[in-house]
């Protein structure tokens, strides 16, 4: 079937997320790239190498923890703000 890329911006997160997925090839990460940069959706946290070693090192304390968990923590702890975490989150894993 077809997506309808516009009706996936009045969608939840969740909604939209589950909708992006369905296309062939799109995996988790893109998925909540495209919520966030191209639908605004803040409670959205991409997770690549950058995000997940950043993570693990300051609030898993260097523990091993999946993107799944990850991205819930971020979206506990920053609430409807975990889109603009990720943003500083990545730019301190790769520029320090």
């Amino acid at each position: 079937g077809r997506i309808d890329l516009e009706k996936i911006a009045g969608m939840s997160y969740h909604e939209g997320r589950m909708e992006l997925m369905r296309i062939k090839g799109v995996g988790e990460k893109i998925t909540d790239c495209v919520m966030l940069f191209s639908y605004g959706k803040m409670e959205s946290f991409p997770v690549d190498v950058w995000v997940r070693r950043t993570m693990q090192k300051i609030y898993f304390k260097s523990k091993k923890v999946n993107d799944a968990e990850i991205q819930k923590f971020a979206r506990d702890y920053w609430d409807g703000y975990a889109g603009y975490a990720q943003q500083y989150i990545f730019w301190y894993g790769r520029n320090r």
